[in-house]
């Protein structure tokens, strides 16, 4: 079917040249050496920001982006046989990157000593001075505000977070304490595994809950006999051939994606003296209504019916029970839902809570994700846009999440738009990293990529996602990250300003669902066509990027 040009007198928008978010392909052959990052992240500081305290431009914390890019120059260990050959240690908490082969033959093995934790390379831009390994005392305001992230995602899920580190504020990947995903054609080689080295668990692990119609198995594993963290387990099976590597996980934390940190946005939402939303809300004259589903922290009913923030008018979702003083990632999915709605009008949104009651802390557990997805396919979205993700034990692809997709989403005329996170690295950030979904990154208003943002594998677009402006809810925010701890901010237009990858995504969700409405296009075919109407520029920091281009250049 033929596809109308972005030129279309269907779709009019004010003729502001700083109005056209860019939307860019990405190379994935940037270096990740310690050099490369600090030399993207001078080249790209951006103009944008002269209004914004440079204290505010760190990481964000691990619920809603994944960590800084470590990339060590020391020697670090690599398999788990070489951490146990070690002194013993006391440490609960190993960054794992071991992998083994499977066995015909499986003999009952005897548990080894415990592994030492290896040190962790500090994060880009983090001070080498002034760490307690194992201690929440860290040197940069950088990795103070990455702690400070995880103090309060510990705080809202109960404390049931464990991380890859022996540093808090180098964690990679964060998953609950006691569960492990398994495929269910993959159940009995894990229940064998275990059993056959003696003294691991103090009991057999319990089958949880059976997810996706029994192909996904949840499993709860009792107290460790010498107090193993879930990872240093999977380690140990995997390095002694009793499990094939990849077969079974932790139970992934997946976060929002706002600008620079390790679990959130890039900045805490900030103040605007501005009435309207940046990108403008846009005029549709034509075209067939197009459902969006926004995975996110949940809906802010009043912006539905707020004069001031007109475009959100018939929007719809689970309640974040706001109050005057707004919690941590307060507003996240109401203004994603705002900046979709302006880009495409012509759409049915539904934000759907992480959590019961909107109280998840800014994350939900991977298997709980998956369940809040299968929630969100009742709605029949043509476009699901999830501004959250995570890293991975050994960045491997998270099973919930595949699994989700083979018994689910690939069935469906529908398309996942994801959030690369916002950690200014190449290694993967999940779901965006995946060939099924559409992956964003960040640009600023100057066209050139936010230093923030992921690119490679997790990018596979950029879309602006520097300070964007959209519905927030009016209230009290106290500051809960460093370098603005403790500092209060007062919303009462209706509107803040917000930046990350977490911004960027619903740019491009939004062009999809409206290229789906003007053309009647399936929904990969909307996102194809978006993607082929670039062309080549290049940034300064990464290299070849293609463009889209007028309007949206």
């Amino acid at each position: 079917m033929a596809r109308s040009s972005w030129t279309s007198p269907s779709l009019v928008r004010p003729a502001v040249a700083s109005d056209a978010p860019h939307v860019a392909r990405t190379s994935a052959t940037r270096s990740d050496s310690p050099v490369d990052l600090a030399s993207r992240s001078a080249s790209r500081s951006c103009s944008n920001d002269a209004s914004v305290s440079p204290r505010s431009r760190r990481t964000m914390p691990i619920v809603w982006c994944a960590s800084d890019a470590t990339a060590a120059s020391s020697v670090v260990a690599r398999t788990v046989s070489a951490r146990l050959r070690a002194p013993a240690g006391s440490a609960n908490r190993v960054r794992s990157s071991s992998s083994a082969s499977s066995r015909s033959t499986i003999p009952s093995l005897p548990i080894p000593r415990r592994a030492v934790p290896i040190p962790c390379p500090a994060k880009r831009g983090s001070a080498s001075v002034g760490h307690m390994a194992g201690d929440w005392k860290i040197g940069s305001d950088q990795r103070r505000r990455t702690t400070d992230q995880l103090r309060q995602f510990r705080r809202a899920n109960d404390g049931a977070v464990a991380w890859d580190t022996e540093a808090p504020a180098d964690f990679t990947f964060l998953y609950h304490p006691d569960r492990v995903l398994v495929r269910a054609e993959h159940a009995d080689e894990f229940e064998e595994a275990v059993s056959r080295i003696d003294g691991l668990l103090k009991d057999a692990p319990q089958r949880e809950a059976a997810l996706l119609d029994g192909a996904l198995l949840r499993y709860t594993l009792p107290p460790r006999a010498r107090g193993e963290s879930v990872a240093e387990v999977l380690d140990l099976l995997e390095s002694e051939g009793a499990l094939t590597p990849g077969r079974v996980s932790p139970d992934h934390w997946v976060h929002v994606s706002p600008q620079g940190g390790s679990l959130c946005p890039a900045i805490e939402p900030l103040e605007t003296g501005l009435t309207k939303p940046w990108p403008a809300d846009s005029w549709q004259e034509r075209g067939d209504e197009v459902s969006v589903v926004v995975v996110d922290t949940g809906w802010h009913p009043p912006a539905g019916s707020d004069l001031r923030t007109p475009w959100l008018k018939g929007v719809e979702g689970d309640d974040e029970h706001n109050g005057p003083d707004l919690r941590q990632y307060a507003g996240h999915g109401t203004f994603i839902a705002g900046v979709v709605r302006c880009i495409a009008p012509r759409t049915s949104i539904f934000v759907e809570g992480f959590a019961v009651d909107g109280l998840g802390g800014g994350g939900v557990l991977e298997s709980d994700l998956v369940i809040q997805l299968e929630e969100a396919l009742k709605h029949e979205p043509r476009v699901i846009n999830l501004s959250a993700g995570c890293r991975t034990r050994q960045d491997l692809p998270p099973i919930a999440l595949d699994v989700f997709h083979t018994t689910r989403l690939r069935r469906r005329d529908c398309v996942l738009v994801a959030a690369a996170g916002n950690d200014s690295t190449s290694a993967p950030f999940w779901p965006a990293a995946f060939d099924w979904a559409v992956g964003v990154g960040s640009l600023d208003r100057d066209g050139r990529v936010s230093a923030y943002s992921n690119f490679g594998v997790s990018a596979d677009v950029y879309a602006l996602g520097r300070n964007l402006v959209n519905a927030f809810p009016d209230g009290t925010f106290v500051c809960r990250e460093t370098p603005d701890k403790d500092d209060v901010r007062v919303f009462s237009t209706g509107m803040a300003r917000w930046s990350g990858t977490s911004f960027a995504a619903p740019v491009v969700a939004g062009l999809i669902a409206l290229e789906i409405s003007l053309n009647g296009s399936s929904a990969r075919d909307a996102a194809d066509a978006v993607l082929a109407r670039s062309v080549y520029d290049s940034d300064p920091g990464v290299g070849p990027i293609q463009v889209l281009g007028p309007p949206y250049s």
